[in-house]
């Protein structure tokens, strides 16, 4: 099988219907202010800290993505929207090891958390998300865009909200990088 190249996610559609915020016949383009020192690609998901955006980290909460790359220019005006419940993204699958990183039919339907690999932001299909007493999934992979058995294959991954973990308990999510 083929081997697809990292990408940064690409929004598809959201599945209740909300549209991706469009304004005039084009994406709405909200402007904010750039953290300190940032150097994202356009496509790259953000958070805020003190207001500005910046690139995520393993732990920061995820606002949005971004729609030009950094200027590297604290404060400047970059255009982004936020990620809303339900919105869909084409995203790769990931795994340390390139010969596992295949997506798979009994995937579908799994969740899994995202990880920041070398600036791009994947599905990670290694690291086991949901037990039997927490939830840190955020999101439901949906479908698959390249055919099954692809390295780093991309499929369609819908951001979660909620979910109950297998004890009954319900738990909010936290959209955040893992």
């Amino acid at each position: 099988m083929a081997t697809q190249a990292l990408q940064q996610p690409r929004w598809v559609h959201n599945i209740y219907g909300a549209p991706r915020r469009f304004f005039g016949g084009e994406e709405e383009k909200n402007f904010y202010l750039e953290a300190a020192s940032q150097t994202y690609d356009r496509g790259a998901f953000v958070y805020q800290t003190s207001g500005k955006l910046a690139v995520i980290t393993a732990t920061s909460k995820i606002f949005g993505q971004a729609f030009e790359d950094a200027t590297g220019t604290t404060s400047t005006r970059v255009y982004g929207a936020r990620i809303l419940p339900g919105d869909v993204f084409e995203v790769n699958v990931y795994h340390a090891t390139a010969a596992s990183a295949l997506a798979a039919l009994t995937q579908l339907g799994e969740c899994y958390a995202l990880k920041l690999v070398s600036g791009t932001i994947v599905l990670d299909i290694e690291t086991t998300a949901e037990d039997g007493t927490t939830a840190n999934a955020r999101w439901k992979l949906v479908g698959y865009r390249d055919p099954i058995g692809d390295v780093y294959g991309r499929v369609y991954a819908q951001v979660l909200e909620y979910s109950f973990a297998t004890d009954g308990n319900p738990l909010t999510r936290i959209l955040q990088g893992a």
